[in-house]
């Protein structure tokens, strides 16, 4: 392979003999691995209930079960304003990737 991208989570989970052949040329910014969105057009009240639901996964057993599931994810937590920035540059190269499609 001439060149290919890889999360920094999987990339951890590689041995050190694969590691040793890999040059990496860059990196992104870091942020959360399971990233939840919501839609501008979905209803607030919509997107209160399912707020809720993701944020009380861990509180149940089909939860958890469902969370482990999503490569040993134990919890959804909101952004807090820590993360504005990366989520500001996270947004600017969305819209960079979209606009190179057009």
């Amino acid at each position: 392979m001439a060149a290919g991208g890889v999360s920094l989570g999987d990339y951890e989970e590689l041995s050190l003999e694969l590691k040793e052949r890999i040059t990496t040329i860059g990196a992104t910014i870091v942020v959360p691995r399971q990233l939840a969105s919501v839609s501008p057009e979905l209803e607030p009240e919509t997107v209160e209930r399912v707020t809720e639901l993701l944020l009380g996964l861990d509180e149940t057993a089909d939860g958890s079960t469902l969370l482990a599931g999503m490569k040993d994810t134990t919890q959804f937590t909101l952004l807090g304003d820590e993360h504005g920035e990366a989520v500001s540059e996270l947004s600017r190269l969305m819209r960079l990737v979209e606009s190179a499609g057009e």
